[in-house]
């Protein structure tokens, strides 16, 4: 990503690159959910939810995501960029 060695699925959980040549990954239909009963709670929940077990956590190691250190570079060039 952005020529800072983000590795797909390990750097940044989630997002593969167009590299790793897999088009469809995470694609699948989810009618068959929805229509047995699948429902989604609001964004903002999740977002605070989230925030809240992240905060619990007390700094516990994270077992994927950026270095925070590359985080800032990414974004920096990102930014730059007019991403």
């Amino acid at each position: 990503m952005l020529g800072h060695e983000v590795d797909g699925w390990t750097d940044m959980p989630l997002w593969i690159p167009d590299s790793a040549n897999m088009p469809g990954f995470l694609s699948v239909s989810i009618q068959k959910a929805r229509v047995a009963g699948l429902n989604f709670r609001p964004l903002e929940k999740t977002m605070r939810d989230t925030l809240a077990w992240e905060s619990a956590r007390n700094g516990t190691e994270k077992k994927a995501g950026l270095d925070p250190d590359k985080e800032r570079a990414v974004l920096k060039d990102w930014n730059k960029k007019g991403f």
